[in-house]
């Protein structure tokens, strides 16, 4: 949003001697925050009034000019493309060294063969419009030489403020608002806003309001004598200013009033309602409107619409029907000044993907009562800027709201226990007071009656006055304390901890990369993966088709991800951790009163990954996986799993244990898919149930005694089944031998030459000691004799020499 500073000076004195950038700092500081600000008369630094002495035709260009151009001390030629110069036009020249707002620097050149030393500027390149259609014509009275910024006045700074800090602050979304703001801060009076009232006409507009729960105000009132033309330059200068595009006279004092007060406005052509009468009701099913933006839009039962006798002609608080758009022979007028109901603008704007100045206003929450001061003070000004209109109708006013403005009680000592420090009652009062609150002393603290702009969802406890107090008085002038507080540890969050833990050791450890999804599916990713549309939750209100299903686990996401990528990169290893969501399970009930639940909501590690030059990723994944869990300190087993995604590999397969519980798979993409992803190397995946595996977590690592006598490590290369897991010949091994197997290593897989089909060779190591003695090589030669018979009997197993 752009705030002009000049306009602010309308309604609080701002001291000259106070820099731009400082007001800047506390306005960010007490308010909201200030991204930047332009000064208009740097932005035209280098632009002067010039007045056109000649124009040749340009000897080697049809479509360019020759002109020689007075600027007071000198005169420059100047090449010329634009059709509307004219001998003797005053028109903005930008001399050489200028850099222009949109960035072009203006240098002496030579253009088709003739010397240009500068340039006349059009509107939108001097960053005052947008119109582009010719050079800016100036007024003829202007003296060559004459800075333009001088010229036109303008000597204003525009403020940009960050919207979302304001979603709270309906009523700072006008410059009275950010008005009554600067004058709490500096301390200084704020003018009050006046508005004329007006001797009632003979006409009666009709007005019927269906439901006051969306629109509890409606007012609006009819003026003839309309002369729909350009805006005076006043107008013009100062909605477009603060980043407007000027209309006409009678649409930019709609735009004006929203931009001084917030209260958006919308302006009807009487003579174009059938009927001439208003009805604010809800869209009936099937009805269309087109708006101003020359769009049909389909309308739903929910959406609030404005109608005549026979249709809509305006969307509630977000655009205006092109049935009734004023033009160049309305003159006859109906304004609107209403209050809509924020949900439903908010809702309707989302639907459409329509956001307006007028629907992101409404949807904050505005106070009804600013629709009178905001029709009165448009009626003003179009009878200035129109002085042959007048008022045919009275002022209708159809309401029926109630806003809540307390008061609220607070003690002087809860205030100070909040901010944590003393501050006088009188500042407290004189603070309050100056951003409109009521304020009325008692005893020990304060009755406080909320200002009606301030009671729409906003101030509504004694913590939001405690707000307003510290921000006024300022953050900087707090004195810095460190809290008196127990020393104590935090509560751990397993979860968090395990979370940041996996991510370092897979990012840092395995070089994987960590991607965010959102966490939706769209029902194509999901039919091309062969998966039950109906076993997931459909988003009511989708943004998008992408967005139309909540996910149920994450590997359709990141193969996405990896599809993205897989023509950047050979080699790619992601991983992502994030909720899914299961409709068949009931996890949390909403209420005690109803019978609604939400979905199982678990958290999951999910991983994919490829490599070019490797057939058997699923290796990879398996490593990775058994690597991390170790790392962890997890007791798991890796088992056969039959029961796995459709997109798994059946025959790649393999469910983690932890304590008799399953966790979570690895697996290789089925086979048929890889044509259907645009896939051209073999891809493995892993998913495991984060939440489930934090309750086994513990950071408790136990010390374990170095041993006192030496060990010896014997290797096994054998050729074993292709579908035989290395888990069932490490559990073979141990088994042979509980007391004097320490520990089984898997160092090599090998598929290919000199291997019978449907087989593979593994090496392992296997390492014997005794906690008793030092073993002798015929002790462990004949346990490792044994442990080979076992693995040929079990296993089927052939020893490699």
């Amino acid at each position: 949003m752009y705030i002009s500073r000049n306009w602010l000076k309308d309604f609080v004195k701002i001291p000259d001697a106070l820099s731009a950038q400082e007001l800047g700092l506390k306005l960010t500081m007490a308010m909201a925050e200030v991204e930047g600000f332009i000064d208009q008369k740097e932005s035209l630094q280098g632009v002067v009034v010039g007045e056109i002495l000649e124009i040749k035709k340009h000897p080697n260009a049809d479509k360019l000019k020759l002109t020689v151009v007075d600027i007071d001390d000198k005169k420059l030629n100047i090449v010329c493309g634009a059709p509307n110069i004219a001998k003797g036009q005053k028109v903005p020249v930008a001399l050489v060294g200028t850099t222009l707002a949109n960035g072009l620097k203006i240098t002496k050149a030579k253009v088709r063969g003739e010397v240009s030393e500068g340039m006349l500027c059009a509107e939108d390149e001097l960053g005052l419009g947008s119109d582009h259609s010719g050079i800016l014509i100036l007024d003829k009275k202007l003296v060559p030489g004459t800075s333009l910024a001088k010229a036109l006045d303008l000597s204003d700074i525009i403020y940009e403020i960050d919207n979302k800090s304001l979603t709270h602050r309906p009523d700072l979304w006008s410059h009275y608002g950010v008005a009554r703001e600067v004058a709490a801060i500096l301390g200084e009076k704020l003018t009050d806003y006046k508005v004329k009232n007006f001797k009632d006409g003979r006409e009666k507009l009709e007005i019927k309001i269906n439901d006051f729960q969306l629109c509890p105000r409606y007012m609006g009132v009819v003026l003839e004598g309309i002369q729909i033309e350009e805006s005076p330059d006043w107008l013009k200068r100062r909605v477009e200013a603060v980043g407007m595009r000027s209309i006409n006279n009678i649409v930019d004092i709609t735009n004006y009033v929203m931009l001084e007060i917030g209260q958006p406005l919308h302006a009807f052509d009487y003579d174009r309602l059938a009927g001439q009468r208003i009805i604010v009701r809800t869209a009936e099913p099937g009805e269309k409107i087109k708006t101003l933006d020359d769009e049909t839009r389909k309308l739903d039962q929910e959406m609030m619409v404005i109608a005549d006798a026979k249709q809509p002609v305006a969307i509630a608080g977000v655009m205006g029907g092109a049935n009734t758009e004023i033009d160049n022979k309305t003159q006859k007028i109906i304004i609107e000044s209403a209050n809509f109901n924020h949900v439903s603008i908010r809702k309707t704007s989302a639907k459409l993907g329509l956001r307006t100045e007028a629907s992101i206003r409404f949807e904050k929450s505005l106070d009804p009562n600013i629709s009178e001061l905001g029709i009165k003070k448009a009626m003003e000004l179009i009878l200035q800027v129109c002085p042959q209109a007048k008022l045919v109708s009275r002022i209708e006013d159809v309401k029926k709201f109630k806003l809540a403005q307390g008061p609220i009680e607070l003690s002087f000592d809860f205030i100070n226990k909040k901010i944590g420090q003393e501050i006088e009652p009188k500042k407290v009062i004189d603070i309050l007071s100056s951003l409109g609150f009521t304020v009325k002393k008692k005893k020990n603290g304060i009755e406080v009656t909320v200002p009606t702009w301030r009671a729409t969802k906003d101030v509504a406890i004694p913590e939001d006055l405690v707000e307003e107090i510290a921000r006024i008085y300022g953050y900087d002038n707090l004195e810095v304390k460190m809290p008196q507080a127990a020393m104590e540890r935090p509560e751990v969050n397993k979860e968090s901890e395990l979370e940041r833990k996996i991510k370092n050791i897979l990012a840092y450890g395995f070089d994987m990369t960590e991607v965010y999804n959102y966490s939706f599916n769209s029902v194509a990713q999901i039919s091309k993966l062969g998966l039950k549309i109906n076993q997931y939750i459909k988003v009511s209100n989708p943004l998008s088709k992408e967005t139309e299903l909540l996910r149920r686990d994450l590997v359709p996401n990141l193969l996405d991800n990896m599809v993205l990528n897989n023509r950047f990169y050979d080699d790619i290893s992601l991983f992502e951790i994030g909720s899914t969501y299961l409709k068949e399970i009931k996890a949390f009930k909403v209420s005690d009163k109803q019978e609604k639940y939400l979905p199982l909501q678990d958290k999951w590690l999910g991983g994919v990954l490829q490599e070019k030059n490797n057939d058997q990723p699923f290796y990879i994944a398996k490593n990775i996986v058994a690597a991390l869990l170790n790392r962890l300190h997890f007791d798991y087993k890796l088992i056969k799993n039959n029961q796995l995604p459709i997109f798994a590999k059946k025959s790649s397969a393999i469910k983690i244990m932890i304590n008799d519980q399953e966790l979570g798979y690895i697996s290789e993409l089925a086979d048929n898919l890889y044509e259907k992803l645009d896939l051209d190397s073999k891809l493995a995946f892993f998913e495991i149930n984060l939440t489930k595996l934090a309750k086994f977590y513990s950071d408790e690592i136990k010390y374990k005694q170095i041993p006192k006598f030496p060990s010896i490590d014997l290797d096994i290369s054998m050729i074993i089944d292709k579908n035989i897991l290395w888990e069932e010949v490490q559990d073979i091994v141990k088994q042979t031998d509980n007391e004097l197997i320490r520990q089984v290593t898997f160092f090599d897989v090998y598929e290919g030459k000199g291997i019978p089909t449907g087989k593979k060779s593994i090496a392992f190591r296997i390492e014997y000691r005794s906690d008793n003695k030092t073993l002798t090589m015929q002790e462990v030669q004949v346990i490792h004799d044994k442990v080979i018979k076992n693995l040929e009997k079990k296993l089927g197993g052939q020893i490699r020499k």
